[in-house]
């Protein structure tokens, strides 16, 4: 091969490496970008998981409450039904 072809041959071949150096970082960048967000995706979930066993726990709290309050309810009208007769 004469000098001339052996230079763009090697000028092509640094192009091609520096082409796949460039891809393998940008690869590299959109990977760490895609495990950021499932990270962040992960948070998200659990505290929305948080949030509904606190509203569940909540709710059964207010549940219970009510019965309570029913059940005194219905013991002091049963009380005033027996003074009255």
């Amino acid at each position: 091969m004469s000098e001339e072809a052996t230079e763009r041959e090697k000028r092509m071949l640094e192009e091609a490496k520096r082409l796949s150096d460039k891809a393998n970082l940008r690869e590299q960048r959109m990977l760490e970008e895609v495990h950021a967000r499932e990270q962040l995706a992960n948070a998200n979930l659990e505290l929305m998981k948080e949030l509904l066993c606190e509203r569940e726990s909540a709710a059964l709290a207010r549940e219970q409450i009510n019965y309570e309050r029913e059940e005194k309810h219905q013991t002091l009208a049963s009380r005033r039904e027996e003074s009255i007769r």
